[in-house]
């Protein structure tokens, strides 16, 4: 081979590996973007699970702040349960009822249509029950 034709074949593998690198660097543009695409869609949906936890966390709290009024208000109707019972045992008053009614009475704000003492220990006996059994559910 003379040497004009080694330089021609230099030339020719010069040209290829031209196009082979600009082919290369084509390739690698592509998977550049295909990759900052993929990024993109992570950090997208990385934001939405993070507002999803935070919205989760909020109802948490809600959710416990909640229970713990609820337990506070059960334990208060708890006591307040087993004070009327104390009072349930108290003797009758002489119109008929207990201290017991009077006091459910008032809390309850209930008052008697008929003012006869039986009538009265009879609808304070049905609230009394009718509270003991809201209770007990």
């Amino acid at each position: 081979m003379d040497s004009e034709g080694i330089i021609k074949a230099i030339d020719d593998l010069k040209t290829a590996l031209k196009g082979d690198n600009a082919k290369l660097q084509q390739n690698i543009d592509h998977l550049g973007h295909e990759i900052n695409g993929k990024l993109d869609n992570i950090a997208t949906e990385v934001q939405g699970l993070t507002e999803r936890v935070d919205e989760a966390e909020t109802r948490v709290h809600q959710v416990e702040t909640w229970a713990k009024e609820a337990t506070e208000a059960l334990c208060m109707c708890i006591e307040q349960q087993r004070k009327t019972q104390l009072k349930s045992e108290e003797p009758v008053t002489a119109d008929g009822g207990s201290g017991a009614e009077a006091s459910l009475r008032a809390l309850l704000g209930w008052q008697p249509v008929e003012s006869s003492g039986a009538a009265v220990a009879l609808r304070a006996k049905n609230k009394l029950q009718d509270f003991q059994r809201s209770m007990a559910e």
